[in-house]
């Protein structure tokens, strides 16, 4: 199975603390038959940079492709939890991030 990982930031500026935890996840994911690789996206807007890492992970031939938001940190076994979720029979996995604060005039809470 190959696992790509992808990124829509192709900014020379990402954000360091998510590279790091990305690389470290990507170490850390060892399963036999399982291959890895990380894409980054590019293109003048979001949903450019979505296609462009999603076609560069599909000519590699990815059998699976986790999307990832640069500007968070992961759980290191986050590869780990989502392939296992997979492999229970999951098709698609999705999560929501964290609202980093409450807006007080939006009736949406922090979860």
């Amino acid at each position: 199975m190959k696992l790509a990982v992808v990124t829509p930031w192709s900014s020379p500026f990402i954000w360091r603390k998510f590279t790091e935890n990305c690389c470290r996840m990507l170490c850390r994911f060892r399963r036999p038959g399982w291959e890895t690789d990380f894409f980054m996206g590019q293109g003048c807007d979001p949903a450019s940079r979505h296609y462009d890492m999603c076609e560069q992970a599909l000519d590699w031939g990815a059998d699976l492709i986790l999307i990832i938001g640069a500007d968070q940190v992961h759980p290191l076994d986050m590869l780990e939890r989502l392939v296992a979720r997979w492999e229970e029979g999951c098709q698609v996995i999705s999560a929501l991030v964290p609202f980093r604060g409450h807006v007080s005039w939006q009736p949406m809470r922090p979860f």
